[in-house]
C-alpha cells in the first residue's frame, strides 16, 4: 500500500494513539504485582479497568479517517485484543494464581498487537516517549484502613 502523507491533525492523532497504546502496555507491565495484590485482597476490578482505560472509543469517524487504512487495521487489532483483556478482567471470578496466568497470556497478546500498531503510527517525539516511572504504592495491611 503506498504511503500517504498525514495531515497535521492526522499526525497529532497518530501521536496520541501511539502514546495511549504505549501507556496501556507499560502500565499493565509495571502494575501487575499491585493489581494482583488488590485482586487477592479485595476482589476489586476498578484498578484493572482504570489501567486499561482508552480514549480510542471516543474518537469519531472524522478523527479516525485521518489515518490510512493499513494503520487503522493495525490499531484496531490492538484495541480488539484490549477488549478481550477488559472483558476478562471485568467478569472473571478466577482465583489470583489463575488470574495472573491469564493476565500474562493476554498481556503477551496485547504486546504482539501493539508492535505493528506502533510501527504503523510512526515515531513518537522522544520527550513524550519516556514518561517518568510510576511511583511504588504500598497497600495498607489488614486493619490499617
Amino acid at each position: 500500500m503506498p504511503e500517504v502523507e498525514r495531515s497535521p491533525r492526522g499526525e497529532r492523532l497518530a501521536v496520541l494513539v501511539a502514546l495511549e497504546i504505549g501507556r496501556i502496555v507499560r502500565d499493565l507491565e509495571h502494575r501487575v504485582d499491585f493489581l494482583m495484590t488488590l485482586w487477592s485482597r479485595y476482589r476489586t476490578r476498578e484498578p484493572f479497568l482504570d489501567t486499561t482505560f482508552s480514549r480510542w472509543r471516543t474518537a469519531g469517524v472524522a478523527d479516525v479517517v485521518e489515518l490510512d487504512a493499513d494503520t487503522m487495521l493495525k490499531v484496531e487489532a490492538f484495541y480488539a485484543e484490549l477488549d478481550h483483556f477488559v472483558v476478562y478482567v471485568r467478569y472473571t471470578e478466577d482465583m489470583p494464581t489463575t488470574l495472573r496466568d491469564a493476565y500474562e497470556v493476554r498481556l503477551r497478546r496485547l504486546k504482539r498487537a501493539a508492535g505493528p500498531a506502533l510501527e504503523a503510527l510512526g515515531p513518537v517525539p522522544e520527550a513524550l516517549a519516556s514518561p517518568p516511572p510510576l511511583p511504588d504504592v504500598a497497600l495498607p495491611g489488614p486493619g490499617e484502613g
